[in-house]
């Protein structure tokens, strides 16, 4: 998954009458059931001060790292959201194996 589609689809900032990030939420994806996605916006960050662009990139990059939220495919390689996991591989390669979700 490429960078733009990770910031796009599963992190959110709120900010203040300046622009400037106040926190930041990362979205967590569970499993209802194998064909419903349960995702929650869970708080990562709430800043005392706010953060400028270039502190914003360094809590990206942590975020980025951290596996309660992203990880690495073996299969493929790619970084996924952990909800988008089975272990340490991805559900698309999964599903290239036959497995249906």
């Amino acid at each position: 998954m490429k960078l733009q589609e990770m910031l796009r689809d599963y992190i959110r900032t709120s900010k203040n009458n300046n622009g400037l990030i106040e926190k930041i939420y990362v979205c967590k994806i569970s499993w209802d059931s194998p064909h419903t996605a349960n995702l929650v916006w869970e708080l990562y960050k709430n800043f005392s001060e706010p953060i400028d662009k270039i502190s914003f990139e360094r809590e990206l990059e942590k975020i980025l790292d951290n596996k309660r939220y992203f990880e690495t495919c073996d299969s493929c390689g790619i970084k996924k959201a952990s909800g988008n996991m089975n272990g340490k591989v991805c559900h698309s390669c999964m599903e290239k194996t036959g497995i249906v979700f």
